[in-house]
């Protein structure tokens, strides 16, 4: 995998804007979507907001960390 650049959806803003995503960033192969701005998301949190799927699979991942001890998954 690579970092690339791309647009999406900035949670901070709800605007599509530029990006670059990072692969690695948050351990193998978790992407990690840098704004203009200088703030990193996790690829789930810019992808996923604004679908219903996005609520369900942030709820399997909580419930994965949780049974982790709250590590990320």
């Amino acid at each position: 995998m690579s970092n690339y650049f791309g647009k999406a959806v900035n949670p901070a803003t709800g605007e599509y804007e530029n990006a670059e995503f990072l692969d690695d960033h948050f351990g193998r192969h978790r992407y990690g979507v840098r704004f203009a701005d200088g703030k990193v998301w996790r690829w789930w949190e810019v992808f996923f907001r604004e679908r219903k799927v996005g609520k369900e699979w942030e709820a399997r991942e909580a419930k994965k960390r949780e049974m982790k001890g709250g590590k990320d998954v």
